[in-house]
């Protein structure tokens, strides 16, 4: 007992009732889990004859990230929690789809533990790493390893889960927001970032994996590790090549976004030629896309050259006063000072001519006050004009006066609905990485091994998608899009207690204040199991 004279509470450390566990509402993702059968047949490239299944370590490793923990040795504290282990055990063989023989019968000593020890964790977490390609790195040189076989039951998985949705929502439509993002490490093999070289993060080193976020469904597609030092347009086309490839097939039309980045001949080549495309993604004709133009010295001359009357009022949503079902009112309005205009550019670097089709640029100007207009991306004071900041869109998408001659493509749109295309992506990749990296143990690097880092964000990347498939079968609109913080205090913390009656195993939680998880679960009860 600890007793404290400056305190009216004395603290009893003891061994409290058996079977209890702070984490009552895991039972909502397990059941999710166990639904969705996305554990099942997993490929066995890497599995072991003895040992934890890779659908075992897989699946602690989603706990791990759904409970906040973010690190291996997490597991023991997992393991503690006696609670937690009598519900994984009891969904696990659903989840896995492996009788209780066939997992008691890989460990030579019998089972003792439900989740992997973790040495266990860091020992398969390490056999992921593949040594002879990080040799492959030059000093001073950007490099990509080639993806390891031993990161596609975690791919598989994430695949599944997309594909689950898609078909649940009958999506024909997919917007793809491609965008890169820093996960600093101070690992010592971990190598300095852009930020550090142009003095924004002075010494900043890490990782800055490229990723695919596929907007309808929110949900990561595809993800690429990299060394800190890839710059962020290395290699957009090919990667969106991999993600495109893994739509599912009610998928017929796709658009992709991104930011300055993914401005490149290679990406714009990519979305206006199928025939130059992977096999498995020339379904998709004339993929759209609407991104952020790098601004040259030639592209804000022509900006700058574009006649007075090229420009229009630019058009935003304006937020008003609740209406009567409390509900904010949106309004559009002409925004003071702001302009919007075709500019007629043509650009050798972006690859363009008639047989790449069409490549059309839109800016957007805003007035600066004062004799301004002297930083990046700026027109100066200049002929009584003001000072602008000037933004520009590159698309293949046709005004509606160009239309397309082989009438393929996307549909035409006037340049200020291109705008809020490109606008649209605007938090919602962001949110997903402060997920990621924040709420899940995305963003805590296990290690020194770039291999093993991989694997580890694809983990975090499977439980985003996981829960991510629980806020469809199960959340209502404002659960589905809280932080992490607010999910795990609403619906994951409640103290709970199991109780063995019989051969049923009855979870008991109290009834006051667990309204909403509650109600996630009759919900998730209403549906169908997915087919074995």
């Amino acid at each position: 007992m600890i007793l404290d004279s400056t305190s009216p509470v004395k603290i009893d450390f003891s061994n409290l009732q058996s079977d209890m566990t702070p984490h009552g509402g895991v039972e909502l993702w397990l059941r999710t889990a166990s639904r969705s059968g996305v554990f099942r047949d997993l490929p066995a490239g890497i599995a072991r004859g003895q040992g934890w299944t890779e659908g075992q370590l897989l699946l602690s490793l989603c706990l791990l990230d759904i409970l906040g923990y973010e690190c291996a040795e997490d597991l023991d504290r997992m393991e503690a929690d006696e609670g937690l282990c009598g519900l994984v055990r009891r969904h696990e063989r659903r989840i896995l789809g492996l009788s209780r023989r066939q997992l008691d019968d890989r460990h030579r000593k019998g089972r003792t533990r439900t989740f992997p020890s973790p040495r266990s964790m860091l020992d398969w977490l390490h056999d992921q790493h593949d040594e002879a390609a990080a040799r492959e790195r030059c000093k001073g040189s950007a490099y990509v390893p080639p993806p390891s076989a031993s990161l596609l039951p975690l791919q598989e998985a994430s695949r599944r889960l997309v594909s689950l949705v898609a078909e649940d929502v009958d999506l024909r439509q997919a917007t793809v927001d491609i965008d890169a993002t820093i996960i600093a490490s101070y690992k010592k093999d971990a190598l300095p970032t852009y930020r550090s070289a142009n003095g924004t993060c002075p010494g900043e080193r890490g990782y800055q994996p490229l990723n695919c976020f596929l907007s309808e469904l929110g949900m990561m597609l595809y993800s690429e590790m990299r060394d800190g030092n890839v710059p962020a347009r290395e290699g957009n086309a090919r990667v969106l090549g991999e993600a495109i490839a893994r739509l599912p097939e009610t998928v017929r039309e796709v658009t992709v976004r991104s930011d300055s980045a993914g401005h490149s001949a290679e990406v714009i080549r990519f979305c206006n030629r199928p025939e130059l495309r992977p096999e498995a993604t020339r379904r998709f004709g004339v993929i759209g896309f609407a991104i952020s133009a790098v601004r040259s010295t030639d592209l804000m001359a022509a900006v700058e050259a574009t006649p007075e009357a090229a420009w229009s009022p630019l058009r935003r949503l304006e937020k008003r006063t609740p209406g009567g079902d409390g509900k904010p009112v949106f309004v559009e309005v002409e925004a003071e000072g702001e302009a919007i205009a075709e500019v007629n550019f043509v650009s050798q670097a972006d690859g363009y001519s008639k047989r790449e089709g069409i490549v059309r640029y839109i800016a957007v100007r805003r007035e600066l006050s004062g004799e301004l207009g002297v930083g990046d991306g700026e027109l100066p004071h200049r002929d009584g004009k003001p000072a602008y900041a000037v933004r520009v869109v590159v698309t293949n998408i046709p005004s509606p006066n160009q239309g397309r001659s082989d009438g393929c493509g996307p549909a035409p749109q006037e340049a200020q609905a291109v705008l809020d295309l490109l606008n649209g992506r605007c938090g919602d990749a962001e949110r997903a990485h402060d997920s990621l990296k924040n709420g899940l143990a995305g963003g805590t690097m296990p290690c020194g091994k770039f291999g093993s880092n991989a694997a580890w964000w694809q983990a975090a990347i499977l439980a985003f998608n996981l829960h991510a498939l629980t806020a469809w079968w199960s959340l209502d609109e404002d659960l589905a899009r809280a932080s992490w913080k607010r999910t795990r205090q609403v619906l994951l913390i409640h103290a709970a207690r199991l109780v063995h009656h019989g051969r049923q195993l009855i979870l008991k939680l109290r009834e006051q204040g667990t309204e909403e998880l509650q109600a996630a679960l009759e919900r998730l009860g209403a549906r169908s199991p997915v087919p074995a």
